[in-house]
């Protein structure tokens, strides 16, 4: 289980000439679009959030070339929030009667 008492932050990384454009543009896209949506108690929210500030994360260790390890850190990352993402959304799905 993966733990969404973390602290996100409000404010989405100022784009730079350090991050890599085709990872941060997306990353940016989606952390504005949750912005949208209130997110306190919201674990789905919260999961889309954190997973665009790691897409972040990823650009800028991708345009650094960045410490290997690190870079497979952050995707581990992104891939766990991506799957609680999917999970919370196939919960609410099943709630929603068509």
């Amino acid at each position: 289980m993966i733990d969404l008492y973390f602290e996100i932050k409000e404010e989405f990384p100022s784009d730079d000439s350090d991050a890599d454009q085709d990872i941060y543009l997306p990353a940016k896209e989606l952390f504005d679009e949750v912005n949208k949506w209130m997110a306190k108690g919201n674990s789905l929210i919260d999961a889309a959030k954190k997973m665009a500030l790691l897409m972040a994360e990823m650009s800028r260790l991708v345009q650094e070339g960045g410490d290997k390890r690190e870079l497979i850190r952050c995707a581990h990352e992104i891939v766990k929030y991506g799957q609680l993402v999917a999970k919370l959304s196939r919960e609410i799905s099943a709630k929603v009667e068509i």
